[in-house]
């Protein structure tokens, strides 16, 4: 069965937004100590959620997709913003949460009253890791998965500012 897909998506100019810094936040583990913890969260709370986002804008009618940079030179890793849902949490309330987390500006993360307005749009793609393998896949490939990564296509404000939950916004 075809899905359909929204055919129009308004990109801004780049120029609109003013991009921050916030203070780095270090990787709590390993990737195998990381796998054990989710092994362990597994029995008790089941499979995991997750939600990434693409958020595009352009430059000189260029299109660009906006990245966190953890760590910096060679160790720098780029990832699309988002994170773990909590239990029982609704995909979009959550991935408005993780947005607001990951990018609101630090004075703004800290007030109370601060509540971003992020338009999340169409589901983009879902992986899934089975058995707690580093890899993940495309296909559901098994009957009880370890973890569900959700892609989302989220639309930005035409102007805002945005702070990195850890290092900066980079543009690609």
């Amino acid at each position: 069965m075809a899905r359909q897909v929204r055919s129009q998506i308004s990109l801004h100019e780049i120029d609109n937004y003013t991009f921050g810094t916030k203070e780095a936040k270090p990787e709590k583990d390993s990737l195998v100590k990381r796998m054990s913890r989710m092994a362990e969260k597994y029995k008790e709370e089941g499979m995991r959620r997750t939600v990434e986002c693409v958020l595009l804008l352009h430059n000189k009618q260029h299109p660009h997709v906006l990245l966190l940079q953890q760590g910096q030179g060679q160790n720098a890793v780029f990832r699309l913003p988002g994170g773990r849902l909590r239990p029982g949490e609704g995909e979009l309330e959550g991935t408005r949460r993780k947005l607001s987390s990951k990018l609101a500006p630090p004075r703004e993360a800290q007030s109370q009253t601060h509540q971003a307005k992020w338009m999340v749009e169409e589901q983009l793609a879902v992986w899934w890791r089975p058995n707690f393998e580093t890899l993940m896949c495309a296909a559901l490939a098994c009957s009880s998965p370890a973890l569900a990564r959700a892609a989302r296509l989220a639309c930005l404000d035409q102007a805002c500012a945005c702070g990195a939950g850890t290092r900066t916004c980079q543009r690609t």
